[in-house]
Parts: C-alpha cells; structure tokens; sequence
C-alpha cells in the first residue's frame, strides 16, 4: 500500500515538476519577446543589435544558468511552440518534460518544410508521454532524418562547414575528453585509421581496446614518427611554491578554474624539459597587482596578474575565459592599474563598450548593472593558495 502511495506521489510530482518547467519556459519566451519590441526603438541598428544581445544576459542573471543555455533553450522553445503544437500542449499538460523539449526542438531545427512538422507532430506527442527523454530524442532523430532526405546533402555541408574539436576538463573524476566533429567521410576515414592501429597491438599488451586506441590517438597527435614530441607544454597556474617544492599536496588551479591539477602533475610538469610555467601566488588585497602604468594599455607583468586574479569572465553568469583586459572606468579618467582593470570576455566587453552593460568598482568588488537596473557582483576567483603564502609574480619560463 506504502509502495502505491509513493508512486502515485512521484507521479504527481513529476507532471508537476513538468508544469513548472512550462511557466518557466513560457515566461522566458513572453519577456525576451517584449524585450525585442522594446529593443527595437533604439536609435541605431547597432544599438538595437547590442540590446536584442543582452536579453539573454538578463534571463540567465535570474536563472544563475548560462547565456548559451538561454539561447538555445529560446531557440529551441520557440520552435517547439509555432511548429508543433500538439506536442507543445503535452508539454504544458505537464507530460512531456523541458529537457525532453529542448531535444526535440533540437531535432526539428533541421526540418524545412511544414507539412514535415504536421507529419511528426501527432506522432510524437503520443510517443513523448510515454517514453523517456532519451528515447524521445533517439526517436525524433530518426524520424527527421527520412522525413527530408533531400536535405542530406545540406547537413552534409552543414557538418563540413562545422567541422571542430573541443576539449573539456572533469575535475571531480580526473582527466579530460576531446570531442571531435567532422563530415561523415572525413569521421569514417579517421576512424579507419585509428582502428588500423589494433594490427600493431602485441598479445602481451595487457592494455584494453579503448585504453590502446586512447594512447594511440594520443601519440599520433603529440609524437614525431621518431617518438620525439612535437609540443611543448605552456602551463598557467596558481600555484603555492610550497607544491612544487614537495612540502605539501596543494593543487595549482588554471585561470579559469575549469581544471585543477594535482600536486604530482604540477611538480611532474616542472620538471619536464619545454614546459614553460607562469606561477603565481596572489594575496586577496592585489600584492603586485596594484601597479599603475602611465600608458593606456595592459600590459606584461600587470596584464599577466589580472588575467590570474579574475580567471575567467567577471560577469558572474559567464563561463567564457578571460578574452581582453578592459577599464572599468575608461581612459584616461580611469587609469591603467589593477583596481581598475578587469578580464571580460570578448562579448561582454563589446556590451559594456556600447554601454548596454555597466560596471562599476565598489569596495566589495565589481558590480555589473543590466539594461533592466538588476546588479550582480562580479565573479571573483578562488585560487587555492593561502593568502599566508604569498610571493611575487614570477616568469620561470
């Protein structure tokens, strides 16, 4: 009896987890197009491109999420909304879940003409209320890709133009992975080639598959066919001297903070002829970063140590690195020094250039003010060494 009660509660709570998303994404949808109708009285097609921007900087302010979320999930929403409608309405039923959504406005994008998306509407409302997201997704993809097979040959095209590889970092579990994308032909020619690699694999080689294709894409990337390397390795870190020293185990921190590196790795690169390594131990109150130059531009040792003590963006819902170090308050009233410099990224130094995003220097920081009055304390980073243990910046390259 326990047992029933607690599935009809989970039930409940999951349609309306469900509704709750809708409203959410709903709203999204409601002020960002207000937002536009409102963009679009600006004085200036450059003025109305900065603010049109921006929307999605102000949704992901409330949401504490990501401008790229935002964009993608108002992209994805309103296609969704306009193109099926009897999906959209198992969506705001609560039977159909956002993440569910996203994945097939993902899916459709692609679609072109409307009698594609009547065709699949009815369909997959019936089959989203009753499968998961995932197999949602799996089967949105399928549908799609015979629904237009006239439009193989763009994606094809599309995948070329496309083309990329990414590298992303997990902390928590060590390590990293590299995500490559590529046209059909070109992905099934390198993993030929990859694969060709097991005929050389020895039966004493107690490596698995994926662990001897991992080393193997590896060594053809980073190895000359003599076995020499043919990189070097640049590290910017934080990182104590006490670490590289071997008095203790604190990890070094890259200036974004995407990625920590052990103690062992740290010492382990010091070591390694090539590497060059940029350490630094801050204090919280600047140290050497409170250096004025009488020029206009950042740079050396003061560019250096900016770059160090913000990490990443400063606006706080950013996750974009550090792109170019900017005056908070523009030259030449505000000087070139530590206090009032700062590292945005490239797209919100363009926003706050054309003054759609302000930022201001307080004596708890920086705060960032929205077109819409909201504020937002800059991102601060964390760098893990103690603020007892400081020393100077220091080029040992």
């Amino acid at each position: 009896m326990y047992s029933s009660q607690v599935h009809n509660r989970l039930a409940q709570a999951r349609v309306a987890q469900a509704r709750a998303e809708a409203s959410v994404l709903n709203l999204m949808v409601e002020y960002a197009d207000a937002a536009q109708d409102e963009a679009e009285l600006a004085e200036s097609s450059a003025k109305r491109g900065y603010l049109r921007s921006v929307i999605a900087d102000e949704i992901a302010a409330e949401l504490g999420c990501s401008v790229h979320w935002v964009q993608q999930t108002l992209a994805r929403t309103r296609l969704a909304r306009a193109k099926l409608p009897h999906t959209w309405a198992s969506f705001q039923a609560g039977h159909i879940t956002a993440y569910a959504i996203r994945e097939i406005g993902r899916h459709t994008s692609r679609l072109e003409l409307d009698e594609s998306f009547e065709k699949i509407d009815v369909r997959l409302s019936d089959y989203a209320i009753s499968h998961t997201a995932a197999e949602t997704s799996a089967w949105v993809k399928r549908r799609v890709q015979t629904l237009e097979p006239h439009s193989a040959e763009t994606r094809e095209k599309n995948a070329e133009r496309d083309r990329r590889v990414s590298f992303s970092y997990d902390d928590e579990n060590g390590g990293g992975s590299m995500w490559l994308s590529l046209p059909t032909q070109l992905m099934l020619e390198t993993e030929r080639a990859v694969r060709a690699a097991l005929e050389t694999k020895s039966a004493d080689d107690d490596r698995t598959l994926d662990q001897f294709l991992a080393d193997e894409v590896h060594e053809r990337l980073t190895q000359d066919v003599d076995g020499s390397s043919l990189v070097s390795t640049e590290v910017v870190v934080t990182v104590p001297v006490t670490t590289l020293a071997g008095l203790d185990d604190t990890p070094g921190a890259t200036l974004d903070e995407r990625i920590l590196l052990p103690a062992e790795v740290v010492r382990e690169l010091a070591s390694q002829t090539g590497t060059v390594f940029q350490r630094a131990v801050t204090d919280p109150y600047g140290g050497i970063l409170d250096v004025t130059r009488l020029g206009r531009f950042f740079t050396g040792e003061l560019r250096t140590a900016i770059k160090i003590r913000d990490g990443k963006c400063t606006v706080p819902w950013c996750t974009s690195q550090t792109a170019e170090i900017d005056h908070i308050t523009p030259h030449p009233e505000g000087p070139t020094s530590a206090h009032n410099g700062h590292g945005p990224c490239k797209r919100h130094h363009q926003l706050k250039t054309a003054g759609v995003l302000v930022a201001e220097r307080t004596d708890q920081g920086i705060l960032w003010i929205l077109p819409s009055g909201r504020t937002a304390r800059a991102h601060q980073a964390e760098h893990p060494p103690a603020p007892t243990q400081w020393f100077p910046l220091e080029d040992t390259g």
